[in-house]
């Protein structure tokens, strides 16, 4: 059975407390003064728990199973929320020289020579606001897993998953910057992603199964457009790189000598190198001969000192007949990341390392650029030739390339 509002309000008090069932181990307790309390029970390492979620009406039937939904996650998680509710209640005292937040603004100070304002910025206020009022003033050598874990739990809760995991990519990264100057042994942050249900959310529109590949580059090389949107519409799946990279790039940055095209990441700041495969360079060829003479490889349609719309790609292929739910221009990274693994067998480290995706790595430096580069050389040339395949309607594998 399931309590209503209705329902709740027309419980009595009895001579004894009672309880009354909501289901998933939520129920109502009802004094004999006739206060009505939330109640949510669990099993953990084999014991049976209770712990309490809020007094109706204060807290509401809907937010008593918020409430017991996120304990339920804690639960699944491997996590006892008994555990997590004395760590969220832990008291802070007096600043400490080894606080985390010596340790944090070191590692900000890092990367802010790395990152682009914008995102250090971004990442400076999420800390102020959710990680440093818990974990600031606590010795970085005291802070163990069940400090972390409710400052994730509560990013999460406001429906920012994906933000509660990358929040604890940074505080390992931190813990990691400590180990390696020192001044603490362990990192405690360090495998705690898995406590985070995945968000249900839609990713981006991308088109992953290999002969409707086949037909959308078929449908791209039949489309009339301008020669210009043509071209980047040609080059998106062979290069894979992020919409805005593909329509900001410059000449200076292609190498037709190395079949090469270096051009800084702005979020890191790190030069990336994309190999041109044959059928790459033979596109920018012929681009070079219509834009070559300007700044820009995909200049816009009416002024040549600016890129291409940044709308460009997503318009073509809503024209096309390809809307937002099914393909996007970011969405030729997915294509690319998911048939190289499934198809050419090509290892995720050189995969990951080619769609320019931050890595956790303390050796990563300045020749990150050039990570398992011959690796990502062959592996361009032989996806170029599997789409070729696929537009010729055959998913068929190229062999090898050497």
């Amino acid at each position: 059975m399931k309590l209503t509002d209705v329902m709740i309000k027309s419980l009595k008090p009895k001579t004894r407390d009672y309880k009354v069932a909501d289901g998933k181990g939520m129920s109502l307790q009802v004094t004999t003064n006739g206060a009505k309390r939330w109640r949510f029970s669990y099993s953990f390492d084999g014991k049976k728990k209770t712990i309490s979620l809020g007094t109706y009406p204060d807290t509401t039937l809907k937010m008593a199973r918020d409430k017991r939904d996120k304990a339920r996650q804690c639960v699944a998680s491997g996590s006892d929320p008994s555990a997590l509710r004395k760590a969220e209640k832990r008291p802070q005292h007096v600043e400490v020289k080894d606080g985390f937040s010596v340790f944090m603004l070191e590692w900000l100070e890092i990367k802010k020579k790395e990152w682009e304002p914008s995102y250090f910025g971004q990442v400076s206020r999420r800390m102020d606001r959710d990680v440093l009022p818990v974990l600031g003033r606590m010795p970085i050598t005291q802070i163990n897993p069940m400090d972390i874990l409710p400052v994730m739990l509560t990013i999460s809760d406001r429906g920012n998953t994906e933000t509660a995991r990358r929040t604890q990519g940074i505080l390992s990264q931190v813990f990691d910057h400590a180990i390696q100057t020192g001044r603490a042994l362990t990192n405690p942050a360090r495998n705690l992603a898995g406590f985070l249900k995945k968000p249900k959310v839609r990713h981006m529109a991308a088109i992953i199964e290999p002969l409707q590949v086949g037909t959308l580059l078929r449908q791209i090389d039949s489309y009339e457009c301008t020669f210009v949107v043509k071209c980047a519409l040609r080059l998106a799946p062979l290069l894979f790189v992020r919409p805005g990279e593909l329509r900001k790039a410059e000449w200076r940055d292609i190498n037709f000598d190395t079949a090469e095209w270096c051009f800084m990441v702005s979020k890191t700041k790190k030069d990336h190198i994309v190999s041109l495969s044959r059928q790459a360079l033979d596109i920018f060829r012929e681009l070079h001969a219509f834009s070559g003479h300007g700044k820009y490889v995909f200049p816009g349609y009416r002024n040549d000192f600016r890129p291409m719309s940044s709308g460009a790609i997503s318009s073509a292929l809503d024209s096309m007949g390809f809307d937002s739910e099914e393909m996007t221009g970011h969405g030729f990274r997915a294509m690319a990341s998911t048939l190289i693994a499934e198809k050419l067998g090509y290892p995720d480290r050189a995969i990951e390392r080619q769609l320019s995706h931050s890595v956790c790595d303390p050796n990563d430096g300045a020749y990150d650029r050039a990570r398992f580069l011959d690796e990502r050389r062959s592996m361009m040339q032989d996806w170029a030739d599997y789409l070729d395949n696929l537009r010729a309607g055959k998913d068929e594998v190229p062999s090898r390339t050497a």
